[in-house]
């Protein structure tokens, strides 16, 4: 490994933990906490879920720049740069809170964050694929994603500090520890940037007499390449249309306080970092696909358990250890999910027209999770009308998580057959 390379990969490791940790501050959990104390609903929050995925759309806006010859390197620095004030603005909303403005503003300014921030995504990946070897592949990345999780768990920490600092002694004024949080995945953002300086350039596309569309045409009329996307579209659909309420559902029907949410959090990732370098050299040496369909199931467990949890009534002691146990199992799948979206792509992908294989099979997973995300929300707000309606309690929870087990079921076998694009 070269001096440079060597180097790179740093940078690449600690851009890593900067996202995760602006993440963390910013996105999943403490966005959707933050949301409804603002007052969002049902389909407010669904559209919050979506919103990092309408954003990987940009994916093929910047497939477009690349192939017309933009540096990947200036490209991802510029654009990064230009999206992350809007957390800032996001966090000056904890000061307005209940305006009727505050939620379409939250959602505009971290759609903003998204669609210009996921620009440098977009040239991110056929970055990577040009950049690190293949034999170091599965465990560069599983390491990368470890340390994401250790970042993430420390971060995770000082927020419940900070939420549980707040619950105490100044209850009233709650949503300021938000305000203080997105400040800081400002700070930390502004560090990413910086990392995205040190990382060497490198040339991801070559010049070709086809236009950009004729090459979109050619990844299309690949069966291997389309029944990729179709796979991973599928779970991401599935995953995104029950994630963005699983906070609610433990806020609102399990009563959890937020700080107590933010410490059920740690145990996915706890979970994750113990668990993630394994299966990144198990995938390398029995293949990625072979994992997908060991470590799926979880999902459906995890689901299992809330339903059980909220129907039947139990001791504190078993009630406490099958929550726990259930978020060790979203863990797994959400190590799954990762390595499956990340990686199958990037391994099965070939270097040549990376960029928009990448691109393409980028928009349809952000595509697909985008409208998981609404259509669960939709769901939400509609299934409750019926459920009150007809007088069934919580009709709207039972639905939602029965439907996503099903729709597991058929998306787990899919990844048996995924073959590498020649």
């Amino acid at each position: 490994m070269t001096d440079v390379l060597r180097k790179s990969l740093n940078w690449v490791y600690w851009g890593g933990i900067a996202q995760s940790a602006t993440d963390t501050f910013a996105t999943g959990t403490l966005i959707t906490a933050y949301a409804l104390l603002l007052g969002a609903g049902d389909f407010a929050i669904g559209l919050l879920g979506a919103v990092p995925f309408i954003g990987n759309l940009m994916h093929i806006f910047a497939a477009f720049l690349l192939e017309k010859g933009f540096s990947v390197k200036k490209l991802s620095i510029v654009t990064s740069a230009v999206s992350r004030p809007f957390f800032l603005v996001a966090a000056v909303l904890a000061f307005f809170p209940r305006s009727d403005w505050v939620v379409p503003t939250l959602i505009c300014c971290l759609l903003m964050v998204y669609s210009i921030g996921n620009i440098a995504g977009g040239a991110w990946r056929p970055w990577m694929k040009n950049l690190v070897p293949n034999r170091l592949m599965g465990s560069f990345f599983s390491s990368r994603f470890k340390g994401m999780m250790i970042a993430k768990i420390v971060c995770f920490a000082f927020c419940w500090l900070i939420l549980e600092y707040y619950r105490r002694y100044f209850p009233a004024q709650e949503l300021h520890a938000y305000f203080y949080l997105l400040l800081l995945s400002f700070l930390i953002s502004v560090f990413g940037v910086y990392t995205t300086t040190q990382v060497a350039d490198v040339k991801v596309s070559t010049p070709s007499k086809m236009s950009f569309v004729q090459k979109i045409k050619m990844c299309m009329k690949k069966k291997e390449f389309v029944h990729l996307m179709t796979v991973l579209g599928c779970l991401n659909f599935v995953v995104n249309f029950v994630t963005p309420f699983l906070t609610v559902f433990l806020l609102q029907k399990l009563n959890l306080s937020m700080p107590t949410v933010v410490f059920l959090t740690l145990f996915p990732q706890v979970v994750y970092v113990i668990a993630i370098k394994k299966i990144g050299a198990l995938s390398d040496s029995k293949g990625l696909p072979r994992m997908m369909t060991i470590l799926l199931p979880s999902y459906p467990v995890v689901l299992a358990c809330f339903v059980f949890l909220f129907t039947v009534k139990m001791p504190v002691v078993l009630f406490w250890t099958l929550l726990i146990a259930a978020h060790i199992c979203l863990g797994v799948g959400q190590a799954a999910v990762a390595l499956g979206s990340n990686n199958l792509s990037l391994l099965f992908i070939p270097k040549r027209s990376a960029v928009v294989y990448l691109a393409v099979n980028s928009s349809v997973i952000a595509f697909c999770g985008a409208i998981g995300s609404v259509a669960g929300g939709s769901f939400m707000t509609i299934a409750a009308k019926i459920s009150q309606m007809f007088s069934v309690p919580n009709g709207n929870w039972y639905g939602l998580f029965f439907l996503t087990f099903i729709l597991f079921l058929p998306i787990t076998n899919a990844f048996k057959n995924l073959k590498r694009i020649d």
